[in-house]
């Protein structure tokens, strides 16, 4: 069975399906200051932003941990435009098989994941969520 892309609903319910008690959340911010689910603030190997002419213009230079990196970068997009793009494999040499899923699944927002964390709770499957 394939996993699903970093961060994604898909992947919270495949983990809960394997029984995981904990659910690990890294978070960066948008523009209009909103908490997203992401591992790096740079968004181009894990979207489809790449692909997208309306945000050519936005590509830029930054220094991130000492390194300059090329990309994307969700503080430079509203909650709405972040919401717009598509979720990508970020391994596709590790994990080919993900490939199929990329650009059929949204990003996501902490409140995204809080409402439907509630919906499992609700549901009764409990589980901790580390936040960083």
């Amino acid at each position: 069975m394939p996993d699903a892309p970093e961060h994604s609903q898909r992947a919270y319910e495949l983990a809960l399906s394997q029984q995981a008690d904990v659910i690990e959340l890294d978070l960066v911010v948008s523009k209009d200051h909103k908490l997203l689910i992401r591992h790096e603030n740079e968004l181009s190997l894990s979207t489809n932003v790449e692909d997208r002419a309306e945000f050519a213009n936005r590509k830029t230079s930054k220094v991130i941990d000492g390194l300059t990196v090329s990309g994307w970068f969700a503080e430079d997009f509203t909650l709405d435009e972040l919401r717009s793009l598509q979720l990508r494999e970020t391994k596709p040499s590790e994990r080919p098989h993900n490939r199929q899923q990329n650009d059929q699944l949204p990003l996501l927002s902490l409140q995204d994941f809080l409402n439907w964390n509630q919906q499992q709770w609700q549901s009764g499957k409990k589980f901790d969520v580390y936040m960083e």
